[in-house]
């Protein structure tokens, strides 16, 4: 609600005039507008309306640092990796079921992609670190059966091989996550693993 008056007198004995502290009722010209030709320029007083629509939202978001922005993305990419580490890994249960004895060792390594999972989730270094040496384990046992079984059936070195290669693939990148938490501190982990939607972006390598 806004009321101009132009009468001095009843600006003072306004109820409204006794509301506004001693230094507001005294505006300058400047800022009221030109004057009227009786010479009194007009007053205008009211009350802010609280319940008035608003037109615009600002929002303003975090800027993240580079260190924090790459614990991020690699988070995205050791999850969905985890996952594809997880599958393969499960493949050694047809070995199992076929009476191979060395089926049941492969198994042994699913721990590493579920401290994958639970790691990145968490931005937990320590159980990331698990997951590493997991994958380093796995390297290694991908490439002693791509030896073991190669030497006596080409295409079992050649899928062996090719599991080996994935395998350093993810590797790359749990111990690119690793390195990239220890540039963090623990407290800073905790609030990043909280976000509800991270600004992240999916990295391959």
């Amino acid at each position: 609600l806004i009321l101009v008056s132009r009468d001095p007198a009843s600006r003072r004995n306004s109820p409204l005039s006794t509301m506004m502290p001693a230094d507001s009722q005294t505006v300058p010209d400047a800022e009221l507008g030109e004057k009227d030709r009786h010479g009194a320029a007009p007053v205008v007083v009211g009350v802010p309306m609280s319940n008035m629509p608003h037109h615009g939202v600002v929002m303003v978001t975090e800027q993240l640092p580079l260190e924090e922005r790459i614990v991020l993305n690699y988070q995205l990419a050791v999850s969905c990796f985890a996952c594809l580490d997880f599958m393969t890994t499960w493949f050694n249960l047809f070995s199992l079921i076929a009476g191979d004895v060395l089926g049941f060792f492969g198994l042994i390594l699913l721990i590493g992609p579920i401290c994958g999972m639970i790691g990145a989730n968490r931005l937990s270094r320590n159980i990331v670190a698990v997951y590493l040496g997991f994958c380093l384990a796995k390297v290694a046992w991908e490439v002693f059966l791509a030896i073991f079984l190669g030497f006596h059936y080409f295409w079992w070195f050649l899928w062996f091989l090719l599991r080996a290669v994935v395998q350093v693939w993810i590797t790359k990148i749990v111990a690119t996550f690793w390195l990239a938490l220890g540039k963090l501190d623990s407290g800073r982990r905790k609030q990043l693993a909280s976000y509800s939607e991270p600004p992240a972006q999916m990295v391959y390598w």
